[in-house]
């Protein structure tokens, strides 16, 4: 039965990301029609302030929240409390982010945008922020009750939502637009969220108590918070510095071969990797404490990567070639080799995420922010010392030996 519903999450929510997905096409391809290469571009740097902004702001708080809600009994006043915790929490400090934004807005316009972008156009970006952040409390709620069909209608309808919105602005108002755009996907999440809030009153049940009890209860969150936000903030260090490296070494056209295949690789795991958040997780932080059923938890959803993700690496790695043609072009051919190796270091990054929730659930937010580091180093290190044998395209062979480090540097830490 527990294999049934890890597949059908699964379906729901690989499902959701491919419309998603068609529909983030479909609106970049709209403002690349109208707007040519400066739209995307400024867009792109929108959404990078946004992302990186997002990413720290909400401090882990997220995740952390939804292993806090996950070890509680539902409908329970402690778990209310915790609710209340988390919306309050990410709502003070979206409006931090927000004020912040408002406040160093001339020098973003200045420096990032080269006086391209009005104040105003700022100011929107931070209300998406702010936002995006609301929108998370809603989805942790969810996805602390398990509730895969809710977090896909959420995703879905946001998409949908956020979407027309923007599409409408930027056929009204044109480049100046894109600004509201971002906006209007944020909006879009928060339309689907109070949807989702008034048909779903028995799960959404935030108290607001003493500002000690919500202080206490954020402390014990953020700490395992900000060490996953520094987590994903180091692979996103050893990202730009690889990036940086393989354009001053081979130049601006091997930082797209090697950009290409990591696109075409990340895609396949974001469908895995919305599962494992949305269903895997929550279960696993319920159970952590037996660890008969966590045993075989783990077991079941490895067992459900090799039948699910199995075929379809093999199909990335065979097809490799003519996919990368499809997608871009012939002129890619290292990509081509790239995604090969990014493919099946994929297949040891599943097994490691599936370890990694383990460490996670248990609440040991150093031991993951180690782990994390060690894979950043080792990938960043493997790459470096075979470039001059293989230019860019070492990043594959570096990447699967990552991981298989990380994977037993896990299965270790597990063992003790």
């Amino acid at each position: 039965m527990s294999k049934i519903k890890s597949t059908k999450a699964f379906l729901i929510i690989g499902g959701a990301q491919i419309v998603n997905m068609t529909i983030s096409i479909i609106r970049v391809k709209v403002i690349a029609v109208l707007m040519g290469p400066f739209g995307i571009g400024i867009l792109g740097l929108f959404n990078s302030i946004r992302d990186s902004v997002i990413n720290i702001a909400h401090l882990g708080i997220p995740n952390s929240g939804v292993k806090t809600l996950s070890q509680e009994n539902s409908g329970s006043p402690r778990f209310a409390e915790i609710q209340g915790t988390i919306f309050a929490s990410l709502f003070i400090q979206g409006v931090i982010a927000l004020l912040i934004i408002l406040i160093i807005d001339q020098q973003i316009s200045n420096y990032i945008f080269d006086n391209k972008v009005e104040r105003w156009q700022i100011a929107a970006l931070g209300l998406s922020v702010w936002l995006a952040l609301i929108g998370f409390a809603i989805l942790t709620t969810l996805q602390a009750h398990r509730r895969v069909l809710a977090i896909a209608k959420f995703s879905v309808y946001g998409s949908l939502i956020g979407s027309s919105l923007g599409l409408f602005f930027i056929f009204a108002y044109g480049e100046k637009a894109i600004a509201l755009f971002v906006l209007s996907l944020a909006i879009g999440q928060i339309i689907a969220g109070g949807f989702l809030i008034l048909k779903s009153k028995d799960i959404f049940i935030a108290s607001f108590t003493d500002f000690r009890t919500m202080l206490q209860h954020w402390i014990k969150m953020s700490r395992l918070g900000i060490s996953l936000m520094l987590s994903g903030m180091a692979l996103t260090l050893t990202m730009l510095l690889m990036r940086s490296y393989i354009q001053k070494a081979a130049g601006i056209d091997a930082v797209g071969q090697f950009e290409a295949a990591w696109v075409l690789s990340i895609t396949l795991v974001a469908l895995f990797l919305n599962t494992m958040a949305a269903d895997y997780f929550p279960k696993l932080s319920s159970i952590i404490n037996d660890n008969l059923k966590v045993h075989e938890t783990v077991n079941n959803h490895i067992q459900l990567i090799l039948v699910l993700a199995g075929p379809l690496i093999i199909f990335f790695i065979g097809f490799a070639p003519w996919l990368v043609s499809l997608l871009y072009s012939p002129e890619f051919s290292d990509s081509q080799v790239i995604l090969q190796w990014f493919m099946i270091g994929n297949f040891f990054k599943l097994i490691c995420l599936s370890f990694s929730y383990i460490i996670l659930a248990k609440g040991h937010g150093r031991l993951y922010l180690l782990v994390e580091i060690v894979f950043s180093l080792c990938f960043a290190t493997v790459s470096w010392l075979q470039f001059n044998n293989l230019s860019v395209i070492a990043t594959g062979p570096a990447y699967v030996v990552a991981y298989i480090v990380q994977i037993c540097l896990l299965y270790y830490c597990i063992l003790k």
